[in-house]
């Protein structure tokens, strides 16, 4: 199943796929793959509809920012701040890269096939791996947590969970976002440590921590 949308004078396929773990509607747009609209196995093809058309622009945006790969990969969204793009050739055979003040540089055996993509994706995750974690542990600290493992992924659906044994669980490519915005991202798992749902009593205990989460949260969502 899949939806047709018409954006300039090309026609873009939308697949469907259905989520037993998905519990609300969310469109994905996939790196040289394309769109994808998940939903939850209780939402029905109205539904979905209906969400596609809610979010259109957002959609059709992402659409024409796919046909100008040049302006996506011109920037490199880092810790909230963007990283102006800089790629030189290296004679030994492999991939680095390295950060300055305003720019990320990437050296590479053939600019010209970089994968940007994929090659972000590595960046973030060997980040978020080194400072997540540590991230957590303070945070942990400060409010007097006690997680028990902390693991850096790279979930399709999520920004990070926790688990019955208190293990935590992050994305990696929430590396992109502003501090406070990680920040909050780990407060909200640490506090599922003591509130394993989300009632009342764990957001009254999300704010003492965070206190303007709600307007966190909501940046998150429009992200």
């Amino acid at each position: 199943m899949h939806f047709e949308l018409t954006v300039g004078d090309r026609i873009h396929k939308c697949p469907v796929r259905i989520s037993a773990k998905a519990r609300y509607l969310q469109i994905r747009f996939i790196p040289d793959k394309g769109l994808e609209l998940v939903l939850p196995r209780f939402a029905s093809y109205a539904d979905a509809e209906k969400f596609l058309k809610k979010n259109i622009d957002w959609v059709e945006k992402k659409l024409k920012s796919a046909n100008h790969p040049r302006d996506i990969h011109s920037h490199f969204l880092f810790l909230g701040k963007q990283f102006s793009i800089k790629t030189t050739v290296t004679p030994k055979g492999h991939s680095s890269y390295k950060f300055t003040e305003d720019s990320l540089e990437i050296s590479h055996p053939e600019p010209a096939r970089i994968n940007y993509s994929k090659l972000f994706d590595l960046i973030y995750k060997i980040e978020g791996k080194k400072l997540l974690p540590l991230i957590t542990r303070e945070i942990a600290s400060e409010f007097g947590f006690t997680p028990n493992r902390i693991t850096v992924r790279g979930q399709s659906s999520r920004w990070g969970s926790c688990s019955r044994k208190g293990n935590i669980n992050l994305n990696f490519r929430m590396m992109k976002f502003r501090r406070e915005l990680i920040n909050y991202i780990i407060i909200h798992e640490l506090c599922h440590l003591r509130h394993f749902d989300h009632s009342k009593a764990f957001w009254t205990e999300v704010s003492k921590h965070s206190p303007n989460y709600k307007l966190l949260k909501k940046e998150i969502k429009n992200f």
